[in-house]
């Protein structure tokens, strides 16, 4: 009983201590992410306009 006690107790420190972390890099993981998929998604977009503006280029050239 002692044993689990302890194990109980140490997994509730472990908790805490995540959830803190959590808690305290939430905002910050929160900005990188949406950072990251705005310039993923904007680069896609970036990459497809270039893409149809050469296709559309080499089109009027022939």
């Amino acid at each position: 009983m002692a044993y689990a006690g302890r194990g109980i107790l140490k997994s509730q420190i472990i908790f805490t201590l995540l959830f803190l972390k959590f808690d305290l890099f939430r905002r910050l993981i929160n900005d990188c992410w949406s950072i990251y998929l705005f310039y993923k998604y904007f680069n896609a977009f970036i990459i497809i306009v270039v893409k149809n503006y050469f296709s559309m280029e080499n089109k009027f050239l022939e």
